[in-house]
């Protein structure tokens, strides 16, 4: 798990998760503290609590506290969590939107988005509780309907994919997209 500073952005190493052997596809702030990790590895929804001052002091070191959740049936590739706490789940396969509490971890189907989404990156406005998601088939930049699954094309983004990230700054009003290495 990395630190990033988002003046420089530079990177840190804040805790090595390796002991668990997470392949994680979605990292979701629930609160300062408190993070949602999705793992493709078993479908399986992780919390992790991180201690208010990283690091060791003498030979005391202070390490994040990971716990289960449970696991899922569905390959989320991508995730969101609005401001009422809802997780959100798209489906790459299936094309399908999901909702979920983040601390039972029981998905409900929404709805198709109707749109080959493949490896995407997802946010949520967390100011409008808009949900936004990318498509790594055709690079559109799409608002999900949170109540149906269905997708609306805001534009193109004009880059081939085979990862991206989407986060959202509720402070600068902007969305912001990892695509392959670029930002």
């Amino acid at each position: 798990l990395f630190a990033l500073d988002p003046e420089t952005g530079e990177e840190n190493m804040a805790w090595d998760l390796s002991e668990y052997g997470f392949t994680v596809t979605s990292l979701e702030a629930l609160s300062v503290r408190r993070l949602l990790l999705f793992d493709v590895t078993d479908f399986g929804l992780y919390r992790v609590e991180m201690p208010l001052v990283s690091g060791c002091v003498g030979d005391r070191c202070r390490e994040p506290e990971v716990s289960f959740v449970g696991t899922c049936e569905h390959n989320f590739s991508g995730t969101a969590v609005c401001s009422d706490g809802a997780l959100y789940g798209l489906e790459g396969v299936t094309d399908k939107l999901f909702a979920s509490d983040p601390e039972a971890w029981a998905a409900t189907g929404i709805g198709d988005v109707w749109i080959d989404m493949g490896v995407i990156g997802m946010a949520c406005d967390t100011n409008t509780d808009q949900l936004y998601a990318i498509s790594g088939v055709n690079s559109g930049l799409y608002a999900l309907d949170s109540r149906t699954g269905a997708a609306d094309l805001i534009g193109e983004i004009g880059f081939a994919m085979t990862s991206a990230g989407l986060e959202y700054d509720p402070v600068g009003d902007v969305l912001f997209a990892t695509i392959n290495s670029a930002l």
